[in-house]
């Protein structure tokens, strides 16, 4: 700790360096005390900035887990875009369009999150955060998902796989994607806002900024969930459409799919009442550094969707036949193995007869002959 002695009277200023505290022990939470000891004393307004340092850098405690893991995910979106992208290359003559959705979203999803290390990184090394990586970061955020939920729904329609056009759809898609992207953006500008204010102490602004942004979460909310009705509508469509086509090995890929997307509703859900108890209870269940792992589950359950339709629309030497060319169930060769047969035994019997007749008419005019 370190007195500064202020006088009773007359005017006084003063620019006070404090000195560098330096601990070494402890359990790595502390707090600094600015404080007017004398009761009795003078009013003291204070100013200037304070800096934390820890033993990694100028990166808050709390963010220091969550920058690790944002690492882990950057290794896995650089090993899925490197993968789907070589095997594209080696299959170009058979890709379709749909997988050029696929790995434009893997990509978008990569910049995001290198955008968002590349923050972290700054912020830790020099203990200022730079805003161009910041909001570039946000903004890649807003848009991956804009487009991994119109990509789904393209895919639950069955487009590349029993459609190689959208029709009427495709307005739809671009009206809701634009939708979700302005709806996200205004309430991550706002987010911003709130805690720019609050950092400085103007309550009263950040406070009515509460129920706008409380309402900008119903309007995406609302929107996401518009989007899983569709989806899950669409994909029964769909299935529907296979069996009645006997197309099995495209209604497989379907049908684990759909239970994919159900296990990801499914997580969601609890989840989210995960995470309304942790924050009704007296103990959280979460630590002041562990709440990154409440957002943390969602980047999981989105990458994990990801990669499951990057893997069952993957490249390979088939992807346009498998996807534009009906399979030909057993039933119909059969038929058609019944139909051959019959044309087959009438084809001979009808030349039998031809012989036959050919057969008399030369008698008759050997007769004639005769």
């Amino acid at each position: 700790y370190r007195f500064v002695p202020i006088p009773a009277l007359g005017p006084f200023e003063s620019k006070e360096k404090l000195m560098e505290i330096d601990v070494t022990e402890g359990n790595g939470k502390y707090t600094i005390v600015i404080a007017n000891c004398d009761d009795y004393g003078r009013n003291v307004k204070m100013e200037g900035p304070y800096v934390w340092k820890s033993n990694h850098g100028f990166l808050p405690g709390e963010r220091f887990e969550e920058w690790n893991f944002m690492i882990a995910i950057l290794v896995i979106y650089i090993c899925l875009f490197l993968w789907y992208g070589m095997s594209m290359k080696k299959y170009s003559d058979s890709s379709i369009e749909l997988q050029m959705w696929i790995i434009f979203t893997v990509g978008v999803g990569l910049a995001e999150v290198f955008f968002r290390v590349g923050d972290y990184w700054v912020w830790n090394e020099d203990g200022t955060r730079l805003w161009f990586s910041h909001y570039s970061g946000m903004m890649l955020g807003v848009c991956k998902r804009a487009l991994s939920r119109c990509l789904i729904i393209m895919v639950s329609l069955g487009w590349g796989v029993v459609r190689d056009t959208l029709g009427d759809h495709k307005r739809i898609i671009i009206i809701v994607g634009i939708a979700y992207t302005i709806a996200s953006i205004v309430f991550e500008i706002s987010d911003v806002i709130r805690n720019e204010e609050l950092k400085q102490a103007k309550k009263d602004p950040a406070t009515r900024l509460v129920d706008f942004i409380k309402f900008m979460i119903f309007v995406v909310e609302l929107i996401d969930v518009f989007i899983y009705f569709w989806v899950f509508d669409a994909l029964s469509n769909t299935i529907k459409y296979l069996e009645n086509m006997s197309q099995h090995m495209k209604l497989r890929r379907y049908l684990k799919l759909r239970f994919i997307l159900s296990f990801s509703v499914l997580f969601s859900v609890v989840w989210v009442i995960f995470g309304i108890v942790d924050s009704l209870v007296e103990t959280a269940i979460f630590d002041y550094e562990q709440k990154w792992v409440v957002q943390g589950a969602w980047e999981v359950n989105y990458l994990a969707i990801l990669i499951s339709v990057a893997i069952l629309w993957r490249p390979h030497p088939d992807s346009k036949n498998y996807a534009y060319v009906m399979e030909l169930s057993s039933e119909d060769n059969d038929i058609e193995m019944e139909t051959s047969i019959e044309m087959i035994e009438d084809n001979i019997t009808s030349s039998e007869e031809n012989g036959l007749a050919d057969e008399n008419e030369f008698q008759i005019e050997d007769s004639t002959n005769e």
